[in-house]
C-alpha cells in the first residue's frame, strides 16, 4: 500500500480519536463551568459547526477520490476481460458493475415525475400538491430501482411512461473485504 494512503488513514484516525476526547471534554465543561453562559455556549455552536463544515469537506473529498479509483478499476477490469477477485495483504476487492437508476425529482422535473407516478399506479390525491393536500406518498428508491431491475433483467418492458422518465446508467462499484487493518504490517 503506498505510504500516503497509509498517511492519510493514519491523520483520519487521530483526526477521530482527537475528535471524541474534545468532544467529551466540551461536554464536561458545559455541565459544570458553563451550564449558564449563553455567549460561551453560542461560541462553542459556532466552532462545532465550523468544524462540522471541515470534517463533511474532507469526507467528500475522500469518496469522491473513492468513487474515482472504483471506477478506474472496473474500467481495467472490463478492458482485460477479467473480472475476479483482487487480492492483497490487506483486503480482497471484487469488482462489480451494475445498471443504476435515475429517477426524475418533483422538484425539478414535475412532469416526469407525475408521469413516473402514473406508471407506477399511484393515485395523485397521494402525492399532495403543495397547497391543499398533503403528500401522503414517497417512493422507496431502493425498493423502485429492485423493481425496475427485476423487469429489465426478465426482459420485460417498463410501464408505458416509466420507461421515459427513468434513465439508466452504469454504476462501479468494488467490494472490499477486509483482512488486516490499514496499519498493520
Amino acid at each position: 500500500m503506498i505510504e500516503s494512503a497509509k498517511q492519510l488513514h493514519e491523520s483520519t484516525s487521530a483526526n477521530h480519536r482527537n475528535v471524541y476526547v474534545l468532544a467529551n471534554t466540551i461536554r464536561d465543561k458545559v455541565g459544570k463551568d458553563l451550564a449558564e453562559d449563553l455567549p460561551e455556549m453560542a461560541d462553542i455552536i459556532y466552532a462545532l459547526n465550523e468544524c462540522g463544515k471541515l470534517q463533511d469537506d474532507a469526507a467528500k473529498i475522500m469518496r469522491g477520490l473513492k468513487t474515482h479509483l472504483e471506477k478506474l478499476v472496473c474500467a481495467i477490469v472490463v478492458r482485460d476481460g477479467t473480472a475476479g477477485r483482487i487480492e492483497t495483504p490487506y483486503c480482497a476487492a471484487q469488482p462489480n458493475i451494475k445498471m443504476a437508476l435515475s429517477l426524475p425529482a418533483r422538484s425539478t422535473k414535475p412532469e416526469l415525475f407525475m408521469q413516473m407516478m402514473r406508471a407506477l399506479n399511484i393515485p395523485e390525491t397521494l402525492l399532495g400538491d403543495g397547497d391543499t393536500m398533503p403528500e401522503c406518498v414517497r417512493l422507496h428508491y431502493p425498493g423502485v430501482v429492485e423493481m425496475i431491475s427485476a423487469k429489465l433483467a426478465a426482459g420485460e418492458p417498463l410501464p408505458e411512461g416509466l420507461s421515459e422518465a427513468v434513465k439508466q446508467f452504469p454504476e462501479f462499484r468494488v467490494k472490499i473485504t477486509s483482512r488486516k487493518g490499514v496499519q498493520e504490517q
